[in-house]
């Protein structure tokens, strides 16, 4: 039986709770090409290369296929960043392009714990020119904000820096290590993938913090 329903003072009926207020936090990607035109997003990047939990390098492709469903659907398949896995992909991609692809675990200061897919060579190049100025270096102490203008072959990407740099905060380690995302992930199932979110093991040494 349904608890009795409440009502405010005016007499309406309260659909839901006092106090209720959505998730600020759901997780799940950012996707660099599903970004819309002036929109911005600032991130904080909590991860390495170095560490596969953390983030990979890959190669990307798409093409059509089943599911697990028995649907069929455009699906990407993904391989380690090595020779083999540029002609496992090249055989699989509908265009035989495959893309190189970076995958990273990322703070959103909106959506909170993300894995950001960086297919995009202008993104990554304006990444990579941030890693080697000694001024910022590693990017988990700074601040990154990502844009786009235009559309099409008129896109263009910006990727800019925060003001200064500073040690990621507590909530920010907390809430990623509660997600417990392990992007190695997108390698199971013969590169087809299985979900990041919630993969990562109980041990220290698989924490990111």
């Amino acid at each position: 039986m349904l608890d009795e329903a409440t009502h405010n003072e005016a007499g309406e009926l309260n659909f839901l709770p006092e106090g209720y207020a959505p998730p600020s936090s759901t997780g799940g990607w950012l996707n660099s090409s599903s970004i819309s035109a002036g929109e911005t997003h600032k991130i904080r990047i909590m991860g390495s290369f170095g560490n596969p939990n953390q983030g990979i390098l890959c190669w990307l492709g798409w093409n059509e296929g089943q599911d697990e469903s028995g649907k069929t659907k455009r699906q990407p398949k993904r391989m380690p960043y090595t020779t083999e896995g540029y002609d496992t992909i090249h055989g699989y991609d509908e265009n035989n392009k495959p893309k190189h692809e970076w995958l990273i675990q990322v703070y959103h200061y909106n959506d909170g714990a993300m894995v950001w897919s960086i297919p995009q060579r202008t993104i990554q190049e304006a990444l990579r020119v941030y890693t080697l100025d000694p001024d910022w270096g590693n990017p988990t102490q700074y601040d990154l904000k990502i844009s786009r203008e235009g559309s099409g072959l008129d896109t263009k990407w910006s990727l800019i820096t925060g003001s200064s740099k500073s040690e990621p905060t507590e909530e920010m380690k907390n809430i990623m290590t509660e997600a417990k995302i392990d992007v190695s992930q997108v390698f199971a199932k013969k590169g087809f993938g299985d979900n990041p979110f919630g993969a990562l093991g109980e041990s220290k040494d698989d924490l990111p913090f």
